[in-house]
């Protein structure tokens, strides 16, 4: 049986996590498509590219890194630091590459995520 896997991607957000070493006015990132579902097998691989595009005016450096969450009594998404490994959590099996690129204003990069799916 497939099972539908939900993989969320949110630039400077929580699930796939896009971070920038430069904090100033007018950086701007953003990320298509958002959401991206897919049906994947127990031991299946995946890639798809993911695009992220600079709608700032100033130039910035990201980093791709996966970053587990998992969810606190109340529903909310509490971060799990590297060191502490989750068996539900993806970072096990999904990578990002390139794992780091500049990118220029206006400018847009594809990413490829690839997942592969623990039996």
């Amino acid at each position: 049986m497939r099972k539908r896997v939900a993989f969320g991607f949110i630039v400077l957000g929580a699930l796939c996590l896009l971070w920038t070493s430069l904090a100033c006015a007018g950086l701007n990132l953003a990320c298509e498509p958002p959401v991206i579902r897919k049906d994947i097998m127990p031991g299946e691989v995946l890639t798809f590219p993911v695009s992220v595009i600079n709608t700032g005016d100033v130039a910035c450096d990201v980093t791709a890194e996966v970053e587990d969450l998992r969810l606190s009594p109340t529903g909310a998404n509490i971060y799990v630091p590297p060191d502490e490994k989750d068996p539900w959590g993806a970072s096990g099996f999904l990578t990002v590459s390139p794992g780091a690129f500049t990118l220029q204003p206006g400018e847009r990069k594809d990413v490829t995520v690839r997942i592969r799916a623990p039996r």
